[in-house]
């Protein structure tokens, strides 16, 4: 077979085994059970505004969605979803504003309604599920192709296992659509693309780099305001890995603080300009709502009232998610924090080894140092919207977070560099050996 074409046979079945993984739990790295219910709490209120479009006739694109209610119990996803489908609108009634919080459904409205349009009351949910796994799938591919271009084989092997076996608390997003998963990596993926193509080498890549960012950080935000620093360092991420990159270059030519102004700013600025847009926008559709711009901001700020920190503090937040399990098997139980530290261990010992043998480990450096960037991005959250972090409440959505991105860099640098200096090493040791013979 030639050689292209199995590579293409091979990125296909890895495509359509991650999609079936995201949509239906394929492997099996969910308990069952918990992958069917994960997030329903959370889906009810898209499937609450495809109920309205449908009585009402119309999206409700940023504008706060409706509280159907039956009596004074709320109904939980499977009781919409049941109502949506077989038409039961005689079993609800509209009863006013829900909690504005809810109310960052945004674009989601537009992409369900479009979908309602087409496949109608009987297939819309299971629709907005495949798109939600198949658009997962898309990024996490350019994601994986991004690295292989920077890493070896070995490290793209590791990573795509990692996340079909080892990554239930991603897997887990795969029916998700009020959480939308694939929002999260559109930024940075578009970003790996962009930075990966002719475009960047282009004189106007500064400013393509702006754009780029507003656009897929409007639309990112235009679903909902959750993880938004989060979002905003991981899509710097192919921007740090390129001034990494070039730092030599930068200081050969006393460029280090021009070039990083240069290489950052621009993405970063389209980023928050992107969020005060989408913010503005919201607040003057909710304006057209309640017809005065006191209430209409007095409703915005329901979301922001409670400030401050959650009882664990800040530090005690980031130790608590680090403890939480990653996996378990039997009497062995290995928590997220196990996982770095672990990964940091063989990675402190392969270098040392490297320097021992007055070797040069500069082709590891830029991954390395963007792989640590990547982890302010998860951090962030935790000390910047301390309060939304409270373990007991968030804890099963917030630990999501390390994987956007810092574990999708962690694992395949970890085995790059093992794999490299192994494959290094056996190679040295078969020239020794046909050179004594």
């Amino acid at each position: 077979m030639n050689r292209k074409i199995f590579k293409y046979f091979v990125g296909i079945l890895i495509f359509i085994v991650m999609l079936f993984s995201f949509w239906k739990n394929f492997l099996g790295t969910v308990d069952e059970n918990y992958f069917e219910k994960f997030g329903k709490h959370s889906d009810r209120i898209p499937v609450i505004d495809l109920i309205h479009t449908d009585i009402v006739g119309k999206t409700t694109m940023f504008f706060p969605t409706y509280t159907l209610q039956n009596g004074e119990n709320e109904k939980n996803f499977f009781e919409f979803a049941d109502i949506f489908i077989n038409q039961k609108y005689n079993e609800i009634n509209i009863s006013g504003l829900k909690d504005y919080y809810y109310s960052h459904v945004g674009l989601d409205s537009v992409i369900n309604t479009m979908f309602f349009r087409i496949f109608g009351n009987k297939y819309t949910i299971q629709a907005v599920q495949f798109f939600t796994a198949l658009m997962t799938t898309v990024m996490l591919m350019i994601i994986i192709l991004w690295i292989k271009k920077r890493t070896n084989y070995f490290a793209v092997l590791s990573l795509i296992l990692f996340i079909l076996f080892f990554s239930p608390d991603i897997i887990k997003y795969g029916q998700s659509f009020y959480w939308k998963l694939w929002s999260w990596l559109f930024p940075m993926s578009i970003m790996m693309a962009f930075t990966d193509s002719s475009l960047y080498c282009s004189k106007h890549k500064y400013i393509l780099s702006f754009l780029i960012a507003l656009f897929t950080c409007f639309v990112r935000f235009a679903f909902n305001f959750e993880f938004v620093s989060v979002v905003m360092i991981a899509m710097i991420c192919p921007y740090a890995y390129l001034y990494f990159q070039n730092f030599k270059s930068y200081r050969k030519n006393k460029k280090i603080i021009s070039a990083l102004f240069k290489v950052f700013i621009p993405p970063s600025l389209g980023a928050v300009l992107a969020f005060l847009a989408t913010t503005m926008l919201k607040l003057y559709n909710t304006f057209l709502i309640v017809g005065n711009w006191s209430e209409a901001i007095k409703i915005y700020n329901v979301s922001l009232e409670h400030t401050g920190l959650n009882a664990d503090g800040r530090i005690g937040t980031i130790i608590k998610y680090l403890d939480t399990t990653w996996f378990s098997y039997i009497n062995i139980n290995i928590s997220y924090g196990n996982l770095i530290i672990a990964c940091i261990i063989i990675l402190f010992i392969v270098l040392c080894l490297i320097k021992i043998r007055k070797e040069s480990f500069k082709n590891y450096i830029p991954f390395s140092l963007m792989t640590w960037f990547s982890f302010l991005a998860p951090i962030s959250w935790m000390v910047l919207a301390n309060v939304h972090c409270t373990y007991s409440v968030h804890g099963e959505y917030i630990i999501t977070l390390w994987y956007i991105p810092f574990l999708l860099f962690l694992i395949p640098n970890t085995t790059y560099v093992l794999s490299d200096f192994i494959y290094c090493a056996v190679k040295r040791n078969n020239e020794r050996i046909k050179s004594m013979e």
